[in-house]
């Protein structure tokens, strides 16, 4: 039997049949009716934006995070949202750790460094590791260029020779 494509409400899952497809009679018309139906209800239902956030970490904090997860999370956090090492001496962001985090010492930008630096050489040796390991070659190329409006680009390529 054949699929018949549908269209799926993210807020409450009702299904539709897609609009798109010939012949199925259905068009936008009803969607955007269900859609309007959602906002007149959102509306109408009070916001509850006042949530305190101490029952946000509360909850984080029932997870037993322990000192080294929270800061391979803030290492990891840090890294990902290209953060500078102040960041962590900066007294409003401890602030915020220690409300969400009371129970934990937590890191400064000399701790920080020394985990990206510790958690680098890890990496390095697990690499080294494997490649060693490996009876595959890898080809490096640098290439070197600039773009007509004067940007400067470098790239590498990595080939892989396995056998």
């Amino acid at each position: 039997m054949p699929c018949k494509p549908l269209v799926v409400c993210k807020k409450c899952g009702t299904e539709y049949n897609h609009p798109r497809v010939p012949g199925s009679g259905s068009s936008t018309s009803s969607l955007s009716k269900h859609l309007k139906a959602h906002r007149k209800k959102d509306a109408n239902e009070p916001k509850n934006d006042t949530k305190p956030l101490n029952n946000y970490f509360s909850s984080l904090n029932q997870n037993r995070l322990f000192e080294s997860d929270l800061k391979e999370l803030l290492l990891h956090t840090a890294v990902t949202c290209n953060w500078p090492f102040d960041q962590f001496d900066n007294p409003q962001f401890q602030e915020l750790l220690n409300r969400g985090f009371p129970a934990h010492t937590l890191p400064g930008r000399k701790s920080i460094t020394s985990q990206l630096k510790k958690s680098a050489e890890e990496a390095r040796a697990d690499i080294r590791r494997r490649l060693v390991e490996n009876e595959s070659r890898v080809s490096l190329a640098l290439d070197c260029w600039t773009s007509p409006n004067r940007w400067e680009f470098m790239g590498m390529y990595l080939l892989a020779h396995f056998g």
